[in-house]
Order: C-alpha cells, then structure tokens, then sequence
C-alpha cells in the first residue's frame, strides 16, 4: 500500500490522546487502577479502516504527502491533539474544533490548490478522529464498563443494557462537562474571526488574523530562538545563607527530583487528604490534565519545582523547534503591575514576562507568536505563587483570571502552586498535587551537591564530613531539614562555622530571619502595610496568645480572635487616635499574617493555626524573655511548669535568651535549678509519705505535684539545659553532683543513670572535665558513706572504659558502655576523689566487693 509510513505516525497519536481522555474519566470517577496500555496493532482492522481512505486520496502525490506528514508531526507536539481526542471520543463534533485543524492544515499546505486541500484536509481529520475515538475506546472501554458498574444506579438499566449501551450511558453523564469545555475552547479560536462571510472555515485565510497562519519553519525557528534565550532565566537558584548572604548555583548541580503525591480538597470538610496512590512524576503531572496545582509546605521547593519544568521544557524546545515551551509567571508581578499597564490583559502580561524574561523586544510580532503559541497548544504556562497575594479579594480575582484563559485554551497546560493557603482560596476544578518534605536520602544529597557545587569541597572531603553533618542536623535540626529551604540555610551554616549551633535560639533566629525576609519583598505588593517591626512584635503576642490558649473558653484562633488579639496589642504601644489607628493596623496586620507563606495557615473551617510549631515555641520564649526581667523572676514563673514536664522547648529558649554570653546571669540559674532539685525532691517524698488526710491537706494549699514523681522531669529538664548555660567550671561540678546524687539514691537507678548522667556526658558543652568531676565527687560521696553498691555498676561502667583503651589486651564494650569512655581517658579521677574523701573502711569494702566480678574478670556486672 502506498502510504503505509502513515501507519506508525498515526500510531504515535493514540498513546497522549487516550491519557487526555483517560484522565477525564479518572478525575471524575476516581478510579483506583491503572489504565491498560494496549495499543491496536498495525494490522489491526482499526487501523486498516483509519488509514485506507487517506492512503487512497494521498496516493504518490508528493506535495500532499509532505503537507499531511507536516500536520502529523505537529499534532504530535501540540495540545491540538488532546482538544481532537476529547472531541472524537465525546462525538461532540465541535466547529471550533475543526477549525482549529482546518487552521493547521492551511500552514502547513500552501502550496495546494483548494479543491485538494479541502479534501485532504477533511479525510485527514475524519481518519485521526475516527482512529483516536477507536483506539480510546479499546483502551477505557473496561474502566467505563466498571464506572457504570460501580456509579450508575438504575438497576433496570444496569441489567438490561448491553455493554455498548452502558459505555453510552457513562460518557454522556461525563459529557456535560466535557462539552462545556471543547465548545469553549473551540469558541475561543472562532472569537477572533475577522471576516464571517462565507462558509466557516480554518482553510478561508481571510477569516481569521494572520498569527493564525504563520508558517511552520517561522514558528519552529522562533521557538528555538525565544526558549533559548528565555533558559538563562531558570537556569541557577539562589541559596539563601545567614545573615542575608546570597549565592547563585547551577540548578542542574543541586535539583532534588521533587515527589508529588495526589490530594483531593474537600469542601465539606475544608481539608486536603492524601488519595493514597503511588508517587507521580513531572511527566505524569503534565500528561493528562491541562489545569493542575501543586501545593506545599513554605520554603518546600513549589518554585524550584516550577523553575525545573520550565527549563527541562524549554531545552526540549530549543533543541527541536517543536516542542511545547514554557513559562513561569510570578503572578504578584502581576497584581502589582503599575498604572501604566494596570488595563493590560492576562495575556498581554505573559507576552511581556517572556520578553523581560527572554531580554528580548515586546513588539507587535512577539504578541503575535505568543497568540499563536497559546491557540495551537504550543506552550506550558506556569502561575507561581498564588499564596503570595495578601488580600483574599485579590487572590481571588487572580484565580478566576487565569482559570478564565486556562478554561479557554483547553490545549495548553497550566499548573498553579501555592501553599496550603489553597484552603482559604481553593482553585476549583483542578488535579491537585502534594509535594513532599526531603527524606534522609535527599537530604544527604543535596548537603553533598551543595558541599561541592557551592562550597567547593571535594568528594573526599564531603565523605568526611556527611556523616557528622547528618548526625548534628537530626539532633538539633529534625525538623527544619526536611525544608529545602531552610536545609539549604542549615548546609550553609555548617559548612561555614564547621558545625550546625546546638545553642537553638542561634539556629531559630536565622531561620526565622530567613523567612522574614519575604516580608520587604511582599510589602511591594500593598504599601499600606506596616512596618516590619511592629510585625515581628505582634508576632511575639500571637505565639504567646496561640500557646496559652483555652479553646473552652477562648474559642477557637478564627480571624476574629486574631484580630482582637491584633487591637489588644496595638491599643498598648500607640498613642494618639488610640481606637481608630489600632482597629484599622489590627484589620491590616492580620490579613497580611493569615496571607503569609510561613507564618499562619489556616488548617480547617476558619481555625489558625502557625505554620510550624517550632516558630511559635520560638517566638512564645521570645514573648517569655521580654515579660520578665531576670533569671528569678522568670524561673519563679516558669518552675511549677518544668515539674510538670510542661512548655520545656520554649522556657529552655527563653532562658537561652537570658543567659547567651552573661555568666552572672548563668550563674544565677545554675542556683535555681540546684535549689529546684532539692525542693522537687523534697516535695516528692512528703507527697509519698503522706497519708490520705495529709494529701488533702497539700491538694488545698496548692502545694501537690501535677504529675507524680517531679523529680525526673526536673532532671531532664536540667540535662536539656547543660548544652547552653555556661557558668563556671565550679558551678557545673555543683549541678553535676546534684543530678547524680538525685539519680543514684534512687532505688533501682540504672535505667535512669543512664539517661540523666549518660545524656549530661553526651551533651555538646565544654565543661567536660568539670562534668566528669561532678560525677566522681558524688559517686566517691556514696562510697564513703558505705552507699557504694547503690552505685557499683556505675563504676564497672567506667572500669570497662578503661579495659577498653589500654594498649594491651584490650577487652572491647559495645553499646551504653562506651558512651562513657572519656571519663575513662581520666583514669585516676574517680581514685583520686576517693582518696580525697574520708572512711578507708567503706572504701576497702567496696573495692573487695566488686574485686572479683569486675577488677579481675574485666567483665561488667551490667551488660
């Protein structure tokens, strides 16, 4: 047959058409399978009916051959197609739609006369349409079958229909949407019709404006030409370092491939749920739906992911001249575009972001290309950013201008990102995607391409390092790394200052700080807005407000309660106008705050809530550390809740802030958790030992325990705290003693020795010489007092250490043993403690006690 090359060019039609039609289905339907991926076969009787019509009119005719592998090729490349296989497959027959094809069929033949071009032209769309509807068919016709099955609900029909018929049945309860959509999109090319007389018609160049027409080989060398200039646009990312240091980077060097996971939105329950399916990729994301959404977390990657799809498209296309190009559009350049251009249309707009981007001249030409690009489906559109405009109304008039022109073009693809801010502005309509926090392995992937690429570090070098790096960011930075970010800030800082801060206020500030940052950039946006410091302040107030909060008798943090919460504290810090200057900063301020990317989101039904806990703990110590003066006043406070084992994170930041740098401010909380753990250990005992009568007694004056025993929360809490005071060296020995003591009078201490004792040796402080002589002094106390064997298999810990480094014969320990080995590297200290301590009785009987278990056999008592 003489046109059998027709056979694998139309073949490779089917597969992006059917994902077109498939993901109507899916998306109305849910349904849970993937769809077969059965191609008919070139011998297939469907494809022997498509092609043998053509194949007989094109016959060896030269001109015509090259005009309909012409229309192929670009079908193949454009979103022309999807709006032809919805229209077969639906049986809409829409005249839009086939003007379109008429349209592309004109540029590409015209060197033909008429009469033949009208006739190719109408067997070449019949032949596709035909082949797509078949061949969708053939591919869905299970998944309809199981729709009917699964949805429709006439028993009568669901018995008596024949499977053609129920295929019927569930394509025309899809079709009302579907045709709404095709006759739109169709509408759209008919709305720039210029002459109407005659019969309507893509083939009539006289209808329609001449950017309809422009020639493939001009359009195909302007595409490599403005993708190729537009690529220098997203080809580096900016890493964002401490104190507002920048660098730029290939993004190539440090892209992490993002994972996008389904959600759906639900009305009812103003919430996002996760559908449960497997991860898709970007291809996925693209493939079979023109309008999508990605949200995430703030600082998770939704631009670095846009900026990846726009460059990886637009390579494509500059190296092929037919592949679609892409975009992205900031849309708060949008919103605050100025007078001048405040009549400019959507369009107009992404015309102009092209060029800026590009740096090439916004001229008449260029808008015409761009028209041409968005009519034939030949460009993927990017609106990034959506979360970004503060006020609600504007938000919401965005949306509804760029669904408007996505509605429209049903053949170009349009995705949106925003954070979960989408609850408050949902984006209706559309597939929407999750992308997912860094897991370690990305983590340790992008500390070592940033390692290299930024910092200029070798791969022996990152070898070293990636441990050490991984180990620091878990223990002091769990939840900020899996922010990209925040991770990027936190590479930075290690990488500079060879660790990551175990002193958190010092790590919290720079992050925070990061994230304000936004701020001068959005305030462009509105300004009327305040300034940023009163934000930071009101902020404070919030976290401190959202922290303490009764919902029984405060309700819930809606924008009312915000905004009384807003007035409150405006009424304390203006004067002048009171009343009216702070209702109207108050109406400000929170509109800006519930807006905001990082700070406040709304999690369900109008509650807010901050973004990140760790945030509002930060700024809640802050608030703390503000309220009250000195280390006394604020302990007073705050002791009854560090027995409870209650605000831990937030008091340790606020006494973080007390004491950075001030030893007499260290010192005096050095005396106030000593005197704690004396009055906590006090009050546990008369707790213990008192009878009902006498607990009654104690429950009236307020004097009983919240939890039972204190004395463990008060140790840890003192633990916790041993990494960031820094009093002197005597003061350490002090506390250190303490704790040890109240541990190892405890029956039944191991358990807990190893926690408290093991967690102060752990803790990343200098003061180790003065912990380690803490702990001799109480253990060498316990002995002296012949309370050694409440203590023994603390020094078979230490004997093991000791076995453990000596040159010769060497007896190895795993596990909690060595968490104690440098004590060990003092191997005198606990002898020369004892020896500076009365009763040589206690301590001979001691040493005999455990002689034979532990000083001859090298064995510890304790495994």
């Amino acid at each position: 047959m003489a046109a059998t090359w027709l056979v694998s060019p139309l073949m490779a039609l089917v597969r992006p058409a059917v994902s077109a039609v498939a993901g109507d289905v899916y998306r109305r339907y849910r349904i849970q399978k993937k769809f077969s991926a059965k191609d008919p076969s070139e011998q297939s009787p469907v494809m022997r009916k498509a092609i043998s019509d053509l194949d007989v009119l094109i016959g060896n005719e030269g001109l015509l051959t090259q005009s309909v592998a012409g229309v192929i090729d670009e079908l193949k490349s454009s979103g022309i197609l999807e709006l032809i296989a919805r229209d077969a497959f639906y049986e809409s027959d829409d005249p839009g739609v086939r003007t379109y094809f008429e349209a592309l069929f004109a540029r590409h033949s015209p060197g033909l006369d008429r009469a033949k071009q009208e006739a190719a032209c109408k067997t070449l769309y019949a032949t596709i349409r035909f082949m797509l509807r078949e061949s969708i068919r053939l591919q869905v016709n299970p998944d309809l079958l199981f729709v009917f099955d699964t949805e429709m609900k006439n028993t009568r029909t669901r018995r008596e229909a024949t499977p053609s018929e129920q295929i019927k049945i569930v394509t025309s309860e899809m079709r009302p949407d579907a045709l709404k959509r095709i006759a739109l999109a169709g509408q759209t090319l008919l709305d720039s019709r210029s002459d109407a007389s005659g019969t309507l018609s893509g083939l009539e160049r006289k209808q329609f404006p001449d950017w309809v027409y422009l020639a493939p080989a001009v359009v195909e060398h302007k595409i490599k030409h403005v993708s190729g200039c537009l690529m220098g646009a997203y080809e580096y990312v900016r890493i964002d370092g401490p104190a507002e240091r920048t660098v730029n980077c290939e993004i190539d060097k440090l892209y992490i491939p993002a994972r996008l996971s389904e959600a759906e939105f639900s009305i009812k329950t103003h919430d996002i749920k996760a559908i449960g399916l497997p991860e898709v990729s970007i291809e996925e994301l693209l493939s079979n739906s023109n309008q999508c959404a990605v949200i995430g977390d703030p600082g998770g990657g939704k631009s670095t992911l846009s900026q990846r799809i726009c460059l990886d498209t637009l390579r494509s296309a500059q190296r092929d001249g037919k592949s679609p190009m892409a975009v992205r559009v900031e849309v708060r350049r949008f919103v605050r575009r100025d007078n001048a251009s405040s009549n400019q249309s959507l369009i107009e707009f992404i015309t102009s972001e092209i060029c800026r981007q590009a740096e090439i001249e916004n001229d008449d030409e260029m808008e015409m290309f761009v028209r041409h690009l968005l009519h034939f489906g030949r460009i993927i559109i990017v609106f990034d950013g959506i979360d970004e405009i503060i006020s609600s109304p504007k938000r919401r008039q965005l949306i509804d201008v760029t669904q408007q022109l996505a509605n429209r073009f049903l053949q170009v693809h349009f995705i949106f990102t925003c954070r979960t801010d989408f609850l408050v502005t949902p984006i209706r309509g559309v597939r929407l995607f999750e992308l997912q926090p860094f897991i370690p392995t990305e983590i340790d992937s992008y500390f070592r391409s940033a390692s290299k690429h930024v910092f200029q570090m070798d791969d022996v070098e990152i070898d070293q390092r990636a441990p050490e790096f991984s180990r620091q960011a878990y223990q002091y930075a769990p939840e900020f790394v899996v922010n990209p970010l925040l991770l990027a800030l936190i590479v930075w800082i290690y990488n500079v200052a060879q660790r990551i801060p175990d002193n958190r206020i010092e790590l919290y500030r720079e992050c925070s700080e990061l994230l304000f940052r936004r701020w001068d950039s959005l305030k462009e946006i509105d300004p009327e807005l305040p300034d940023s410091h009163w934000l930071f302040q009101l902020v404070t107030e919030i976290a401190h407000r959202l922290y303490l909060i009764d919902r029984k008798s405060e309700g819930d943090s809606g924008a009312e309660w915000l905004k009384q919460t807003a007035l409150n504290f405006f009424r304390k810090v203006y004067d002048g106008d009171v009343e009216n200057r702070a209702r109207a900063a108050a109406e400000r301020f929170v509109g800006h705050l519930i807006g905001r990317s990082w700070v406040l989101q709304e999690r369900i039904g109008g509650v807010f809530e901050f973004t990140h806990r760790t945030f509002m703990e930060y700024y809640f110590a802050r608030w703390l550390d503000d309220g009250y003066d000195g280390i006394k006043t604020l302990f007073d406070y705050v002791a009854r809740r560090i027995r409870a084992g209650e605000w831990t994170v937030p008091i340790h930041l606020a006494f973080q802030l007390k004491c950075a740098g001030k030893l007499r401010s260290a010192e005096s909380l050095t005396a106030e958790l000593l005197r704690l753990i004396e009055e906590t250990r006090a009050s546990d005992a008369a707790w213990e030992n008192a009878d009902g009568g006498e607990r009654r007694r104690l429950k009236a004056e307020g004097k009983a325990p919240t939890v039972f025993p204190e004395t463990p929360n008060v140790l840890q809490f003192i633990v916790a705290s041993i990494g960031y005071i820094q009093p002197s060296e005597a003061a350490v020995v002090r506390l250190t003693k303490a704790l040890t003591n109240a541990v190892a009078s405890k029956k039944d201490a191991k358990d807990e020795w190893f926690s408290v004792v093991g967690g102060i040796v752990a803790s990343p402080t200098p003061f180790h010489d003065a912990i380690a002589e803490g702990v001799y002094q109480s253990l060498a106390d316990d002995i002296a007092v012949g309370k050694g064997y409440t203590v023994g298999f603390v020094v078979d810990w230490l004997y093991s250490c000791y076995l453990s480094k000596r040159s010769k014969h060497a007896v190895p320990f795993s596990g909690h043993v060595l968490r104690f080995e440098w004590i060990g590297r003092t191997s005198t200290g606990i002898s020369e403690t004892l020896r500076s301590v009365g009763s040589q009785a206690n301590i001979r009987c001691f040493v005999h006690r455990f002689a034979p278990s532990t000083l001859a056999t090298g064995k510890p008592l304790v495994a």
